[in-house]
């Protein structure tokens, strides 16, 4: 009786996905038999490796492996089973089984990524410089054992219930002892950028069948272009985007994770521990982006959320879910000093407003420090996106200096003396001003000066902004 392999591929709403198909059995290919996606399988083979390569470059390459019984049956093996749907035949002879291969717009890189972490330069615009050193005063030690987000012995939080205390701000000491998460690293085919996407996928968000879409947070770090002047990113010893050592350490390792202790460097923010910290079940997402492009394919919010469903149906496929949610859940967005300035933009397009995703997926808008001079612009895009009350939008702003019209226009009354962390009536919004000489007295025995206080603003404010109960 004749067996046969008949090979198609879609994507993870179902939708056919063009592709050229290979298929091998014990290290050696099967010859298609006259169409070329379908295989003759010999008798006796027990192993079947397929693979998908899409003709269009906005899905990658995805191989999967097949079981064949002794009876003939082929079925997925178990660490392809959310890779690979198996039909199985409707006639005897020939036996003509299905395999449709799921391919995806990501891929797993992170074994990459976190090799570039082991290649610090030791130069900068042909000078000395000791990136190993100043990096091992910021963690402890350099290189990291690995990706994970590391236990936490030593950390301060804001204290989210109380920020305030007399002319400073409240931290409490809340050891974070290691946060059970699928830490990794995504790559986006086909795109300028972004390529590169840090996750941090709480275990706590279950990945099953039939779960509920799930809840992000969306962390857009300051541009990259601004640091090239002073040899990071681009040049010198550091290789083309995205794979150099200071997208892997600045862009996504950095954000990732805190220093120790946390707030005595200007580098970490420890995104996830801020999220976790804030009793949030969501997932951390981290856009790497480049110099030139910057964040790329982003500024069409509308593509940004057909991305973000093509991540969480790669996430449930990794953890051997084959059907992910149709959509993706509540959708915060962060953005940090001139990351502002990209996620305003986004926010003025007329045609981002009113797609589905700024009006239906995205739910609260952070500012963390933007630019002085443009905070009264940020706040005016994102309280016209935001809209009347009945649609429940919240905008969040922290700065180190006042600007008197965008925190009263948030707060609905003159705000208070700094240092302050206020929300709205509605909690609809929040207003927060913390200056220099409050960080100083908050933190006395750390060198503090502007640079440290705008750091500072994301490393801590994000846990706040996450405690009020936005996604």
């Amino acid at each position: 009786m004749a067996n046969i392999l008949i090979a198609t591929a879609s994507n993870w709403k179902g939708t056919a996905v063009p592709c050229d198909f290979a298929a091998t059995a014990g290290g050696m290919s099967l010859a298609a038999t006259g169409d070329p996606s379908v295989f003759q399988i010999p008798d006796g083979t027990v192993e079947i490796k397929l693979t998908a390569t899409p003709r269009a470059p906005t899905f990658w390459e995805a191989t999967v492996s097949l079981a064949i019984s002794s009876n003939g049956a082929i079925s997925s093996a178990p660490a392809s089973k959310a890779f690979v749907a198996v039909t199985p035949p409707t006639s005897s002879n020939p036996r003509a089984t299905v395999a449709t291969v799921h391919v995806n717009r990501f891929r797993d890189v992170t074994p990459e990524i976190f090799k570039l972490l082991k290649t610090p330069p030791t130069e900068r615009l042909g000078e000395p410089y000791d990136q190993a050193g100043i990096d091992s005063s910021i963690y402890g030690a350099w290189p990291p054992v690995d990706w994970d987000l590391e236990r936490l012995t030593d950390a301060l939080f804001l204290d989210a219930q109380n920020p305030e205390k007399p002319g400073a701000l409240n931290f409490i000491m809340d050891p974070l002892y290691g946060i059970i998460a699928d830490n990794v690293v995504l790559k986006l085919a086909g795109v300028n950028a972004p390529q590169l996407f840090a996750v941090a996928w709480p275990a706590i968000v279950r990945r099953k069948a039939n779960a509920a879409p799930t809840p992000l947070f969306l962390f857009i770090r300051q541009g990259s272009g601004q640091n090239v002047a002073a040899g990071f990113f681009k040049g010198g010893q550091l290789g083309p985007y995205p794979n150099n050592f200071d997208y892997a350490d600045v862009c996504l390792f950095g954000n990732l994770h805190y220093g120790k202790p946390p707030l005595e460097s200007w580098g970490p923010k420890g995104v996830p521990y801020q999220v976790a910290k804030a009793g949030v079940n969501a997932v951390t997402v981290i856009p790497c982006n480049s110099v030139g492009p910057e964040f790329g394919v982003l500024g069409d919010t509308e593509e940004t959320g057909r991305i973000l469903e093509e991540l969480q149906a790669f996430m449930f496929w990794k953890a051997g879910v084959a059907s992910p949610p149709a959509t993706i859940g509540k959708t915060a967005i962060g953005a940090f000093s001139s990351g502002n300035l990209f996620l305003n933009k986004w926010l003025k397009n007329p045609a981002n407003r009113k797609g589905n995703f700024l009006s239906s997926v995205v739910t609260a808008i952070y500012f963390l420090d933007p630019p002085k001079n443009a905070v009264v612009d940020c706040v005016t895009s994102a309280l016209k996106w935001a809209g009347g009350p009945e649609r429940d939008k919240r905008v969040r702003l922290y700065t180190t200096s006042p600007s008197s019209n965008a925190h009263q226009k948030l707060l609905g009354s003159k705000p208070p003396r700094e240092p302050y962390v206020r929300n709205s009536p509605d909690n609809r919004h929040t207003a927060s001003v913390v200056s220099v000489s409050s960080w100083k007295k908050t933190f006395p025995n750390f060198a503090v000066d502007w640079d440290y206080s705008h750091h500072a603003i994301a490393a801590t404010m994000l846990t706040h902004a996450l405690a009020q109960g936005d996604i």
